[in-house]
């Protein structure tokens, strides 16, 4: 019996909850953490990896942990670390068809931005996503992710659940991966394991329902509400979906086809299918999430809610100022906004939304950083170096080995180079992937890698 890791109400729980498959479980949590990496669809030329999550399709597992931070390929935004079962999320856009029309999509607890990543890569092009982290240093992480992984159509927001309601019935899915427990991390983390408390599974539970109930108004009737955790207790689970059909006007749930869920465990509450992936059953930790469909009719939004003002702070540059970027490649639908001393890229429907929740959101950012102004010159901006809409041939392209690699991603300025590169903005690369952006000046190379996301470890 492997159970002195863990407090004896966690350990009576479990068998409640598993019964003869209990020892089983207890010893998958002695067992080594599993590593698994989603690779980003628009930056892979071609795949290395030979062990897919079988949920996943740009999902595979590693057979060893390696050190993340020095492998530039992970700085470029090539692929991201995600634990594999919560990329079952994949099997709801997909088998449900909410990737074949544009949709306004909410992720309501982002950071550090596994879901909102997964999400941009699934849904349709012309979606929008509003990736939103209710705490304030959990934002940068948040931000630097979604950055890295590229893809123009998201607004990202600082904001308490609450403040959703300004939104009245504006999302056609709402994902809420939920503040929790965290059991299904105690493989990774034993040491939490002794702090088990019923009343902090409680106390979880409490603030999930107010998370829910703060945030059901912004959902549109029909519109799909995605739950889930990283943990197992029936309190932060069954508990959460059961309050919802007792609360809330629920239309249906949406169901996985068995195929597709060979191993995880579903239980049935008010016929809504709860799926629960149990390390011991599958190659992943602990995760379980739920699907609901939003009753009732469209209402109107109350006075409150209706947004009079626009943000006038976006302007629209002219077609000749657009051409002076030429380190940019806009697609049909995209033009370029000014703010202040920042140019991004946006299509109408990220425009429209950001006007929308100007007066009630507090937007960190929007689109595509793509220029900056400085000492009234127009400078491209790292995040268009991350970009789909960034025109590598504009700039000088160096192309970096492992160690110049890291090199640039410490912030160095001095490489000992045998090509002469002219002086001016230079694009650093690193297997053909970019990194960002350096500025040439004799021998120097002055870095523009972001200062807070510059590696110390050697």
């Amino acid at each position: 019996m492997v159970t002195e890791n863990f407090t004896s109400d966690f350990s009576a729980r479990i068998r409640t909850l598993l019964g003869n498959e209990s020892e089983l479980f207890f010893s998958s949590l002695q067992a080594k953490p599993v590593t698994s990496i989603r690779l980003n669809p628009e930056k892979q030329t071609e795949c290395q990896y030979t062990d897919p999550v079988p949920w996943c399709r740009y999902g595979y597992y590693l057979k060893d942990r390696p050190v993340f931070t020095l492998d530039p390929a992970f700085h470029s935004g090539a692929y991201l670390v995600q634990e594999a079962s919560s990329m079952i999320l994949e099997q709801f856009i997909l088998q449900l068809n909410l990737a074949n029309k544009p949709l306004t999509v909410l992720d309501l607890c982002a950071s550090p931005g596994g879901k909102s990543t997964h999400l941009l890569s699934l849904l349709h092009p012309n979606s929008i996503l509003i990736s939103n982290e209710a705490i304030r240093s959990r934002v940068p992480a948040l931000v630097e992710n979604l950055v890295k992984w590229g893809f123009p159509n998201y607004i990202i927001t600082n904001n308490d659940p609450a403040d959703f309601n300004c939104c009245h019935e504006w999302f056609d899915i709402i994902l809420c991966d939920a503040p929790c427990s965290g059991e299904g991390l105690y493989r990774k983390d034993p040491r939490s394991a002794m702090n088990w408390k019923t009343r902090s599974v409680e106390m979880c539970a409490a603030r999930q329902k107010r998370i829910i109930s703060d945030s059901w108004k912004a959902l549109k009737p029909g519109g799909l509400f995605i739950y889930s955790t990283c943990t197992f207790n029936t309190i932060e689970n069954e508990g959460v979906i059961q309050h919802l059909h007792d609360n809330f006007e629920i239309a249906g749930s949406a169901g996985l086809n068995p195929e597709s869920t060979n191993g995880i465990k579903v239980i049935y509450i008010n016929g809504t299918p709860i799926y629960r992936l149990m390390p011991h059953l599958i190659r992943g930790e602990g995760f379980t999430i739920s699907a609901l469909y939003k009753g009732g009719n469209q209402t109107e939004p109350s006075k409150s809610a209706i947004k009079k003002k626009i943000n006038k702070s976006l302007k629209k540059l002219s077609e000749t100022e657009t051409k002076q970027l030429s380190w940019v490649e806009l697609p049909d639908g995209y033009n370029l906004f000014q703010s202040d001393f920042k140019i991004y890229a946006m299509n109408d429907q990220l425009v429209n939304v950001l006007n929308q929740v100007n007066d009630s959101l507090h937007s960190v950012t929007a689109g595509v950083e793509v220029a900056e102004i400085k000492s009234g010159l127009i400078i491209p901006a790292h995040p268009v170096s991350q970009s789909q809409f960034l025109k590598k041939d504009a700039f000088p392209q160096i192309e970096l080995g492992h160690s110049d690699a890291l090199k640039y991603l410490r912030g160095e300025t001095h490489f000992n180079f045998q090509i002469q590169y002219p002086d001016g903005f230079c694009l650093m690369l690193t297997e053909g992937l970019p990194l960002g952006f350096t500025r040439k000046s004799q021998t120097r190379y002055n870095n523009h890698y972001p200062s807070g996301w510059r590696i110390r470890m050697r």
